[in-house]
């Protein structure tokens, strides 16, 4: 992505110069061709390679503590005296950094080496920590706060954290490479030294640290071998390029093949990832593919639809999402890291553990996050994360296998004293390491009796027994092959022989491999020799295609690939996708697509798994040298594992301790709906549908239905390319319902006696194939390989069930073809044949995904009816769905703004009473925490109005921003942030002048500041400036300074805020108006016209009824009537039903402003003493109903309960926060009665500080 970026600065500014370093990569040959790729007249550019011939100088010791050894033998844990020797080395050094191979590693480490210190030594570094969390580690090292920081990769490279003294590596490293890029970090400056300790832990690691001690001084590091043609990531790239334009398709195909990376790219593959975005696959709509671009085939062109961008966002670039939670502070809801799903799963409330040097007790568990608060300290353990184990290079491995080589004839010529010597002398040992090495190779030859496994010889051993040592009832045993090959060619070897043992057995065999190994486990008796003659050099290709696509981790890499493709997105704004639904997603997105040929995401899988994660060439090669005898083997029985089995083992029974006899299961039970499929295809569970059902059907989806209908021209064409064909009679009928003429770009055909119609892309091809009345079209634009029953199920995904005679009179295919075409189709599993309708025994044939969807519409209609709700039940429902009486907290600032966002009100309700209403004991400094930490922002949208938002979202859900020449001149930046007084400085204006002039585009959004502190202090001054300053004055210096000081009043940092372009097509909209539709719903769980009326303009009914059709269509929303006195239809998320079913409002008090949504005023509800919606009004509620009013800020007063209810006094201690905050109020009448004459004196006097005299009643201002 990064070299397709590069081509189009290139497009845009031209050539310019590239500089590419690297201290560990090669060959440089291959590198230097990936950072020029290729000019304009497809020509390499030329790249020129400087390699310094000075040399690094690197040391690596490897160190195992006799303590150490000590505590292994014993059968103790080693990692209190490894502790120990890292607090010494901390000791002797001014800065030390650790390297760990995972991230629970290296908060386990971190938590020893600050047990029992009075500040911390250390602190740790990954990437399930928050960002600002990291660099401020990184900043405290860099400075000399800290003297250590244990790491994962995340501090590999490419991050300044100044001198390190030296780097300390926690076992062996992945790679040669990330060996030496990690010991690298030490010792920066010219001439210093790279001084590194390597601490092996277990007895296989001292042999990995013994090869990349050599190899590393040896410089001999992997090959890199560069991805190409990676399909997955030329969807981002597509959709990123044609976010910001139209481009031409042949235009964007040359610009992608100037980067080295998609150089060899085919046409045809490009095609058809442009063909996936669009939602198609060879011109057929895909219906598990959401659309990403817009392919205009006549003009050649591409264009993104808009939810592309927000996908594009959405997808977090190549990294594969493990659909980790967040981890925040209950309080203040600030970031702190990430958590594995599968350890939130098992997590519990009060449970604690450690993260980055801190105790965490978890307070909260949400679908998004796990809050918590500090914790004391006490023994603990770290969070787990789960990873896939690293497949070891083909290269490294082969270093292993000569070292073992070299090894093995030193043991078995007696000379042990020689290789220790050897060990310690070239390799960096220390005494006790360089014991534990020798040993550990030592026994594994006395336990099997034969030579160590090396490069030129493979031990298969037989143990006679399972996993550890285990023999249950079934007799199981393993044949264990120890090939020193590394994972890259054990795992496609394990794969291939899986398919050769089903094959050739007729049953399954458990295998596992590792970068050592490859286990199987049996249960028959079989001789173990047969294993290295099942694969060969001549079957392994076809095994491995057979045995691949069905793996797991094919499964997986296809799961990662979509993500990547942009055909798995999160639906909602900042919201975690679980991995299990991300699995299940992908899972019937691979099911969908495994017929379709050369389909890209299975393409990229493929060679994702082949290229990338396999070394098919290395492992055809020693398969070619272990049938000609150049790698010999030898058979070992033993009753338990060998020493070199034990990692294997270990790892085969911590998979086995994950797994139970849970059957698997994603998220809730899919039973319903696995019973719906199933009626699907079985007649005798098949409900017959309701044709009433059907003609509702079949309305929404022919878009005839009111609110369905097409908006414009524009969208009528759209609409008619995706239904292929539309008979005439209905094009008629939806021309009508539309209100609109047939556009330009819809074109009509006969066979003579009936018509239809079809969009200028179809016509020609779809005349030429069903009608045959036409020559085959020529040129580019039209090639379309869809044949006549391909053209058919398209068709067909707009209908119910229909007789074989309905379908011949609306599709032009003769009888018999059609015939044909519908078998095919019902022997596919894509059609349905049966007596379908209620009352009705005639055979009918229907689209088997429309069938489903028609059984879950009866269901759902035939589900026992819901009690609406009275309306007066609704200000309660709203105020359990907007969480009022929340405790305070920066967190729960971000769940009100959730609630709110969009939410068009006047500057009292939000500088106070959104949140007093809903969050006991809110302070205006969370509000500003909020904006400052969480990326909260607002936008001014009329006089005096504003909404909040987050910044990802705001533009979205306010107006569009008109320019503003004379105040976006004064940004000399566009992009930058002014305060006030920078602002007035540039502007040619007197001070009152420009006051006004900037205040105007505030409330038009077009400036904004980051943190609400100017709205606050602008409506103390009713945002003028200080009479000094707009005085007139002939010295402009004293005007200047005077505004100044005014200016004083506005803090804050300005910026302009960024323009948006409305979407451009049909789709791009209608996506639009389902997340604001979204949002709605985020507000009020139900929504209906009133509600969505006394929205902004965007928010209102005729803007979002149809996408909520289309919502209720797609099962996202119910819709019904759920409260009474409120026009339906009501559109409902399934959570806000479930809630207001249960709902119990009885205990429920409080208050809110008049203009709030969980007021019910603006509905034209007919209630009693319901005040208008206005501000300055403001609702107490009681045990579901009405209990006080106030308007005209307190001025008249209307209690329903009693004088003596004890919920009066808790509203009115509530309206006394908000009513006399900052000023004095006279109350004029109470309950219509003069003030002075109520019987409710006497409570007003016990909750607020209430004065009497011979005008009348007033209420203090609160001190």
């Amino acid at each position: 992505m990064l070299m397709t970026g590069l081509e189009r600065l290139v497009e845009i500014a031209g050539e310019v110069q590239r500089v590419a370093l690297s201290a560990t990569v090669r060959p440089l040959e291959a590198v230097a061709a990936y950072v020029g790729g290729r000019d304009t007249r497809d020509r390499p550019r030329p790249v020129g390679v400087v390699e310094s011939t000075a040399e690094k100088s690197i040391e690596l010791a490897v160190r195992f503590p006799e303590a150490a050894r000590i505590a292994a033998d014993n059968g103790q844990k080693i990692w209190e005296p490894l502790s120990d020797s890292f607090k010494d080395v901390i000791d002797a050094n001014r800065s030390t950094l650790f390297f760990t191979n995972s991230r629970r590693m290296a908060e386990k480490i971190t938590a020893k080496l600050n047990d029992d210190t009075v500040a911390p030594l250390a602190y740790a570094h990954h990437g399930s920590l928050a960002r600002e969390i990291r660099s401020e580690v990184e900043r405290r090292l860099k400075d000399g706060e800290l003297k250590a920081i244990v790491a994962t990769n995340s501090l590999e490279m490419g991050i300044d954290i100044g001198d390190l003294d030296q780097v300390v590596l926690i076992q062996s490293p992945p790679s040669i490479a990330s060996a030496l890029q990690r010991v690298g970090r030490a010792g920066h400056r010219v001439g210093d030294v790279s001084r590194g300790l390597l601490f092996p832990t277990h007895a296989h690691d001292f042999l990995d640290a013994a090869v990349v001690a050599h190899a590393m001084a040896e410089r001999d590091i992997e090959p890199l071998r560069p991805m190409e043609n990676a399909l997955d990531a030329l969807a981002q790239i597509l959709v990123s390029t044609v976010a910001s334009e139209t481009r031409n398709a042949d235009d964007l195909y040359r610009m992608v093949r100037r980067a080295a990376p998609y150089a060899t790219l085919p046409r045809e593959q490009f095609d058809l990832v442009v063909e996936m975005l669009a939602g198609r696959y060879a011109g057929v709509r895909v219906r598990d593919l959401q659309p990403r671009i817009v392919l205009d085939r006549v003009q050649n062109t591409l264009k993104a639809r808009k939810g592309a961008v927000f996908a594009l966002y959405a997808a977090g670039g190549t990294i594969p999402d493990r659909g980790y939670f967040q981890l925040r502070h209950a309080d203040s809801g600030a970031a702190i890291g990430e958590l594995d799903e599968e350890f939130v799963w098992e997590a519990t409330v009060g449970e604690t553990f450690t993260l980055g040097t801190q105790n965490w007790q978890i307070h909260r568990i949400t679908h998004n996050d796990v809050l918590v608060k500090t914790a004391r300290p006490t023994a603990t353990a770290p969070p787990f994360w789960r990873a896939e184990n690293i497949h070891r290079s083909f290269h490294f491995a082969q270093r292993i296998g000569e070292f073992l080589a070299f090894a093995d004839e030193r043991l078995a010529t007696r000379r042990r004293a020689e290789l220790k010597a050897h060990v310690r002398s070239r390799l960096g040992f220390d005494e006790t390491a360089a014991e534990e090495l020798v040993d550990f190779l030592e026994r594994q030859r006395t336990v099997t009796e034969r030579e160590l496994p090396h490069c030129r010889h493979v031990l298969v051993e037989h143990v006679r027994s399972g996993p550890g040592g285990y023999s249950g009832p079934d007799r199981e045993q393993q044949v264990v092959l120890h090939t020193s090959w590394g994972g890259r060619v054990n795992r496609p070897m394990a794969l291939a022989l899986a398919a050769a043992w089903r094959e050739r057995f007729d049953s399954e065999a458990e295998i596992h491999a590792d970068n050592h190994a490859i286990a199987v486990q049996i249960k028959d008796d079989v001789d173990p020799g047969v294993f290295l003659s099942l694969v060969t050099p001549a079957n392994f290709e076809g095994l491995l295609r057979r045995s691949l696509e069905d793996s797991g981790f094919f499964g997986a890499r296809f799961r990662e690939c979509a993500g990547r493709a942009l055909l798995l997105t999160r639906q909602r704004f900042r919201q975690r996708m679980p991995l299990w639904m991300a699995r299940l997603q992908a899972k019937k997105l691979m099911t969908a697509v495994s017929k379709l040929e050369d389909f890209p995401v299975l393409l990229e899988t493929w060679r994702t798994c082949l290229r990338d994660e396999f070394d098919l060439p290395a492992t055809v090669q020693v398969l070619a040298d272990l049938e000609s005898g150049a790698i010999a083997w030898s058979l070992a029985t033993v009753s338990v594992p060998s020493p070199f089995a034990s990692v294997i083992t270990f790892n085969q029974i911590g998979r086995y301790m994950y797994a139970d006899d849970t059957p698997e299961r994603q998220g809730r039970s899919a039973l319903s709906d696995d019973l719906i499929r199933q009626a699907v295809y079985d007649r005798n569970l098949r409900p017959r549908i309701d044709p009433a059902v059907v003609a509702e059907f079949e309305a929404k989806m022919q878009r005839i239905a009111d609110g369905y209908a097409p908006r414009d021209d524009e969208e009528l064409a759209e609409w008619a390319k995706e239904r292929v064909l539309i008979p005439a009679a209905e094009f008629a009928v939806l021309l009508e319902v539309a209100d609109l003429d047939r556009p330009a770009a819809v074109g009509q055909l006969t066979d003579g006696a009936r018509t239809w119609f079809a969009h200028a892309e179809n016509l020609a091809h779809v005349e030429h194939t069903l009608l045959r009345g036409a020559e085959a079209p020529d040129g580019r634009a039209f090639e379309d390989s869809r044949d006549g029953g391909q053209l058919f199920a398209e068709f067909a995904r707009f209908y119910g069930p229909l007789t074989l005679d309905e379908w011949v009179d609306r599709f032009p295919l003769p009888r018999n073809d059609l015939s044909e075409v519908l078998a095919a189709l019902i022997d596919g599993d894509g059609f349905v044949q049966g007596p379908l309708l209620a009352d009705d025994d005639a055979e009918r044939f229907c689209d088997a995904e429309n069938l489903e969807i028609l059984i879950r519409f009866q269901r759902a209609a035939n589900r026992p009816h819901f009690e609406p709700r009275p309306a007066t039940a609704l200000p309660g429902f709203l105020a359990a769905w907007h969480r009022v009486g929340a405790e305070a907290s920066e967190r729960g600032v971000l769940d009100t703004v959730d609630r709110l966002r969009g939410f068009a009100a006047p500057l009292s309700f939000w500088l106070g009473e959104a949140w007093r209403s809903r969050l006991e004991g809110f302070s205006p400094e969370l509000l500003t925490a909020a904006c400052a930490n969480q990326g909260l922002t607002w936008r001014g949208v009329g006089r005096e109005l504003v909404t909040f938002g987050f910044e990802d979202e705001i533009e979205a859900l306010t107006p569009a921003v008109e320019e503003a020449p004379d105040l976006d001149a004064l940004f000399a930046d566009p992009s930058a942030r002014y305060t006030f007084v920078q602002l007035m400085d540039a502007a040619e204006r007197d001070a009152e002048s420009f006051n006004a002039l900037f205040w105007d585009a505030v409330w038009a959004g077009r400036i904004a500041a980051d943190d609400p502190r100017p709205l606050r202090t602008g409506l103390e001054r009713r945002f003028r400036l200080a009479p000094d300053a707009a005085r007139p004055s002939a010295d402009r210096r004293r005007v200047r300074a005077r505004a100044r000081q005014a200016a004083v009043g506005w803090p804050g940092n300005w910026f302009l805020a960024p323009r948006t372009d409305a979407p451009q097509d049909a789709l791009s909209r209608l996506e639009a108006a389902k997340d604001r539709c979204r949002v709605l719903l985020d507000r009020y769980g139900i929504v209906c016209r009133e509600l969505a009326n006394r929205e902004a303009d965007a928010f209102r009914w005729a803007a979002v009824f149809p996408a909520l059709r289309v919502m209720e269509l797609s099962g996202e929303v119910a819709a019904g009537l759920f409260f009474e006195d409120l026009s339906g239809p009501q559109f409902a998320l399934p959570v806000a039903v479930r809630q207001l079913e249960r709902l119990d409002a009885t205990r429920s008090t409080f208050l809110v402003a008049a203009t709030d949504p969980i007021a019910p005023t603006g509905l034209g509800l007919d209630w009693d003493a319901l005040p208008q919606r206005r501000q300055g009004n403001h609702l107490g509620f009681h045990a579901g109903a009405l209990a006080f009013v106030a308007e005209n800020r307190g001025k008249r007063l209307r209690f329903i309960l009693d004088p003596d209810d004890p919920a009066l006094d808790v509203l009115l201690r509530e309206f006394a926060e908000v009513a006399s905050a900052d000023r004095r109020w006279a109350i004029e009448t109470v309950n219509d009665l003069p003030a002075k004459e109520s019987p409710y004196l006497t409570t007003l006097e016990r909750n607020l500080r209430l004065v009497r005299d011979h005008r009348g009643v007033y209420v203090e201002r609160r001190v």
